[in-house]
């Protein structure tokens, strides 16, 4: 209940308005009209006549009808940014210039998609190369000459004798060797001939291994040659340009080869995903193999990664005028992924065959039967032939007695140089295009060479695959597909191993020298000292003495074999070092000191200071079994033998394209 005070009064408020308000609002009323009253007393009359209307509106009149002329009505309408398009001449001129129908053209071609195609491809995911692998070497090779332009000179017949002296082993073969088939009965061997044989097979054996590299995965091989094809037949396609003939030349090479295996299988199958294909027909459409290199600094540790220069590479793949065959079987060859293998008049390759591609049968030298002694060109039975001309040749093919052929010509990859007739693939938005390279097997060879190594350097490589965007300038690609990208690049390659690249004179402490008789140098080592010569690929080997103080090596004569049947030729060499012999140990060592008698024989060491400052350590223990040593002298030794006849295609590797090597020093300067 309220308060009895307040109530009280709201009782009182309420019946005093009750009573009195219709007044008070008559009187509020009245006071607002009354000043309402006096502000308009006080405002001005409108001082306005009917006179001074009409007078208006005929001036009004009068300034509707006045004329104007055009210009001034134009010069107002520019000062108001309005201006005069010409649409008369501009349609005049319309009808005056021809019409364009290409410009009225579909962007993009009427198609019938593949089933399953739309806007559903994707990027595929490229893998890495394996088991990379790398090891260098040097040699001769004949090569078309070039100018400064990398163009070839063509050959006007002007030096025709001395190109027979070049390339006489090249162009004789199979000439000047004969058949040779033994007719009248099978010739007796006397022990000498037959302990010569077997050392001969001996060493084929263990120059086959070297080619090799990696090791070889029996189940896999076993595998892959079942129901193998016969070697795939040339394309057919002829080089663009003049077809020659050239100047050709005999000149020295040196190299790193990188060898891989990449997952063909793998790959397949992820561009199967990404382009919603079927399998059996996803295939990549390969460009090159990618090389980039780091190089040993005298401190021990390694340059950047550079990319290798593929200029000068190409100066020497695109102009072999031979290449030697391959032990791998062609099906997991693509010619976009290996590079061709130059056929070397002197010198030998290695570790440039995967083991683990090479077919058994190829991986071993078979024994020459002494029932089937016709010798086709004093091999055996081994004939390597070759027909076609630059780059790689073709397919290899074994027929019967291991008969090695390589058919067809064309340069590096198909039908032309640089990969010409398969740069660009895809589409914009049509069917695939299919004309390329590829392979069904699991696995594929990759083999890229560095002609541009340096003598006396250490380098290691990682390699990439570098293929044609399939889905470049298409438009049925899910959103985000990179489709303005010629190319795509697969990841690298995990680093090869270090390889040593030969200096062009390379010293080999091998022995302590006797002592002299006439009182000489007590003191000198015995080195072994191998000389490349970088105009023809020769590498020759002589043994000089050298102790403190002396320089190893000098200018001296000795017989340089020939490719081209002339026979052996004594020549003066150069091999002078321009290392110098600080100090030595080893040789007899008296037991005396220590209280003992007799001596003991130490192995001979040689501290030596090369041209550049650094100061290496060469031991007898080490070089004496020295890969490339024994390997150089080994292939000296053998072209000696067979300087009396022109160098045949396989006559260091036993007809089937057998590759050996060299370089296989891990670091270290010589």
């Amino acid at each position: 209940m309220a308060n009895p005070k307040v109530q009280k009064i709201l009782d009182k408020t309420k019946a005093f308005f009750t009573n009195h308000g219709e007044k008070l609002a008559v009187a509020f009323g009245g006071i607002m009209f009354v000043i309402g009253s006096a502000l308009a007393i006080a405002k001005p009359t409108i001082q306005i006549t009917p006179q001074a209307v009409a007078t208006n509106a005929e001036s009004a009149e009068k300034n509707l009808n006045q004329p104007q002329a055009q210009e001034d009505i134009v010069a107002a309408l520019a000062d108001a940014g309005i201006k005069d398009l010409n649409f008369a001449d501009r349609v005049k001129k319309a009808e005056s210039d021809p019409i364009d129908v290409n410009e009225l053209k579909l962007k993009h071609r009427w198609v019938t998609l593949e089933p399953g195609a739309g806007l559903i491809r994707d990027t595929p995911v490229l893998v890495a190369i394996e088991d990379v692998y790398a090891m260098a070497g040097r040699g001769g090779s004949t090569l078309f000459e070039t100018d400064e332009k990398g163009e070839r000179i063509p050959d006007d017949g002007s030096d025709s004798d001395e190109k027979e002296k070049t390339a006489g082993g090249r162009r004789n073969r199979g000439g000047e060797g004969g058949m040779g088939f033994g007719l009248g009965g099978q010739p007796k061997q006397s022990a000498k001939e037959k302990a010569e044989e077997e050392a001969r097979f001996k060493r084929q054996q263990e120059e086959r291994s070297r080619s090799l590299a990696g090791n070889a995965n029996v189940d896999r091989t076993k595998a892959r040659e079942k129901d193998r094809d016969a070697a795939k037949k040339d394309d057919g396609n002829a080089p663009d340009g003049p077809q020659g003939p050239f100047k050709e030349s005999l000149k020295g090479i040196r190299w790193a080869a990188v060898t891989g295996i990449l997952d063909n299988k793998a790959l397949r199958e992820n561009y199967a995903k990404a382009l919603r294909k079927d399998f059996s027909e996803a295939a990549p459409n390969f460009q090159r193999v990618e090389l980039e290199r780091q190089e040993l600094n005298s401190d021990g540790s390694w340059s950047d990664w550079q990319a290798i220069d593929y200029d000068e590479n190409y100066l020497v793949l695109d102009n072999l005028t031979e290449t030697d065959e391959e032990l791998v079987p062609q099906e997991n060859i693509l010619d976009t992924l290996v590079d061709p293998l130059p056929f070397l008049l002197n010198g030998a390759f290695g570790g440039v065959h995967v083991a683990s591609l090479v077919p058994s049968e190829k991986r071993e030298i078979k024994r020459p039967d002494p029932k089937d002694r016709m010798a086709m060109g004093g091999m055996g039975g081994n004939m390597g032939m070759m027909m076609g001309g630059r780059g790689r040749g073709g397919a290899g093919e074994d027929m019967g007695g291991n008969m090695g052929m390589m058919m067809g010509a064309g340069g590096r990859g198909m039908g032309g140089d640089d990969y010409a007739g398969f740069l660009f693939g895809g589409g914009t938005g049509a069917a695939d295009d299919t004309n390329f390279p590829k392979s069904e097997e699991d696995d594929v060879m990759v083999r890229a060479f560095d002609f541009t190594v340096k003598p006396d350097a250490t380098y290691r490589y990682r390699a990439r695959i570098k293929v044609i965007n399939p889905n470049y300038q298409r438009d049925d690609v899910n959103p985000g597909v990179d489709t303005a990208a010629q190319f795509m690049f697969g990841p690298w390659s995990e680093d090869t191993n270090p390889v040593y690249v030969p200096s062009d004179v390379a010293t080999y402490a091998v022995a302590k020298a006797p002592p002299s008789t006439q009182g000489g140098p007590a003191d000198l080592v015995l080195f072994d000292v191998a000389a490349f010569n970088p105009e023809d690929g020769m590498t020759v080997v002589r043994q000089f003495p050298a102790g403190p103080g002396m320089i190893i090596g000098e200018p001296n004569t000795c017989q340089i074999p020939a490719h081209d049947g002339s026979g052996a030729k004594n020549k003066t060499v150069d091999f002078t070092s321009r290392q110098i012999v600080l100090a030595t140990r080893g040789g007899q060592i008296s037991l005396a000191p220590l209280g003992g008698r007799g001596s003991v024989t130490m192995p001979a060491m040689a501290f030596v200071m090369k041209a550049d400052g650094t100061i290496v350590v060469r031991n007898e223990s080490k070089d004496v079994n020295d890969p490339d040593l024994k390997f150089t002298k080994q292939v000296y030794s053998e072209e000696l033998k067979k300087s009396d006849k022109a160098r045949q295609k396989g006559d260091m590797n036993m007809g089937e394209g057998m590759g050996m090597g060299m370089g296989m020093g891990m670091g270290g300067g010589r």
